[in-house]
């Protein structure tokens, strides 16, 4: 088990940086082409951490509690159990539980499929909201890709990694030791969650799509003011910059995603205008 003491606040660990902040959810970039993904800090916050090599995922709580485990509910989705790793230090305690690449997309799944997670933490629920959470995997993505980290599907975009590369490596050897899948029918459930998975990964690129067609000013406004701050801010093509670009944008960015709920799901809309932003501020990125 790694043990993540991740900074609870960008003022606490200035070696990291807050590349994107979507409201909700946040993408942090470290010192050691390391990565976060997490909900807004409060008395629970939802994590997912990489190198681009191993993956951790867990809960971050700001008051004590003695259970040795919890447990986390995604509504409708699934649930996974967390395991203490510390605790009773300043920076809070920590349950979390490292999982194989290959298991990663049922977790994405969880957090883009449903709109909150419940952190059940002795006899006390804190309730996640997941909004925005499908954008701060999308940034994790590009950021991803620029690292030439070698990532499975659906975590990195169909247009970003070769389908050969997907799932060269063999399973780690403790693969069902992990908390997502424990039996045959777990193991058969978490197969139709990676479905699920891809399935929300198209819908997001159908929703894309979509708004290319039936509303391309929107599109092309979003896109065009990605851009221009892009240049403005000297972040072209730099995934450090999401955090600028939301906020520059954030008008264009509630037209496109608007017009999109005509047609898609509000998280298929929330990546569809990740993927646009980016066609500003990443302008190569659909000629992969």
């Amino acid at each position: 088990m790694m043990l993540l003491a991740f900074p609870a606040s960008a003022q606490e660990a200035p070696t990291w940086r807050i590349a994107s902040d979507g409201g909700n959810w946040q993408v942090l970039t470290g010192p050691n082409s390391d990565a976060i993904v997490r909900s807004i800090p409060s008395y629970a916050t939802l994590y997912l951490y990489s190198d681009g090599k191993r993956f951790t995922i867990g809960v971050h709580l700001k008051t004590p509690i003695s259970a040795p485990e919890l447990d986390v509910d995604f509504p409708g989705q699934g649930s996974v159990s967390f395991t203490q790793t510390h605790g009773g230090n300043l920076t809070g305690y920590d349950f979390a539980e490292d999982i194989p690449g290959e298991k990663i997309g049922l977790f994405i799944h969880l957090l883009t499929a449903a709109k909150t997670a419940e952190v059940h933490a002795g006899n006390i629920q804190y309730n996640i909201s997941l909004e925005g959470s499908t954008v701060s995997i999308e940034c994790l993505s590009f950021y991803a890709k620029e690292h030439s980290w070698n990532l499975p599907t659906p975590f990195t975009p169909a247009s970003s990694v070769p389908e050969s590369s997907l799932s060269d490596s063999p399973p780690p050897s403790d693969a069902s030791d992990d908390r997502l899948s424990t039996s045959p029918e777990e193991g058969m459930m978490a197969s139709n969650k990676l479905s699920e998975a891809e399935n929300t990964k198209q819908e997001m690129f159908k929703a894309f799509n979509y708004m290319q067609t039936a509303h391309l000013p929107l599109a092309t406004s979003l896109s065009q003011c990605a851009r221009t701050n892009a240049i403005k801010y000297n972040i072209l093509g730099d995934i450090t910059g999401a955090g600028q670009i939301n906020i520059s944008c954030r008008m264009q960015r509630k037209a496109y995603h608007d017009a999109c709920q005509e047609e898609s799901s509000s998280n298929a809309c929330d990546g569809a205008a990740g993927l646009a932003i980016s066609v500003g501020q990443f302008p190569d990125t659909t000629n992969d």
